[in-house]
């Protein structure tokens, strides 16, 4: 399968202006993935704080498919905040627990996406 748009210069230039939390960073490239999948890709990285060891400090890089689309700034805008948000789900989901366990936990593989909750 293979899909092709031109370079998303709107979406590389709302990255050179984006401000966010400390410890946040957001670049673009071109990226091999899971069964030989490559393609442009939004990387999140986050310095925080390990989700099972509050008292270790770690690094989260999340990686992100960039649509092969065609949109303006104000698009793209929007799409850089819902891929944040997402970073924000999973980690949410990671820290949240009830009685010592994470009823949430996020998906790490398998099949399920990392952003929402795996049905256990």
């Amino acid at each position: 399968m293979r899909h092709q748009a031109p370079y998303p210069d709107a979406l590389a230039a709302v990255l050179g202006e984006i401000s966010y939390w400390p410890g946040w960073s957001f670049r673009l490239g071109n990226l091999g993935r899971h069964a030989g999948a490559e393609g442009l890709t939004l990387t999140i990285t986050v310095e925080t704080i390990d989700a099972y060891d509050h008292t270790k400090p770690y690094t989260v890089t999340h990686h992100f498919w960039v649509p092969p689309e065609s949109w303006n700034r104000r698009s793209w805008e929007l799409w850089l905040l819902e891929q944040i948000m997402n970073v924000h789900w999973h980690e949410a989901m990671e820290a949240f627990t009830v009685a010592g366990r994470r009823p949430f936990h996020a998906g790490h593989g398998g099949g399920w996406s990392p952003y929402r909750v795996t049905p256990l």
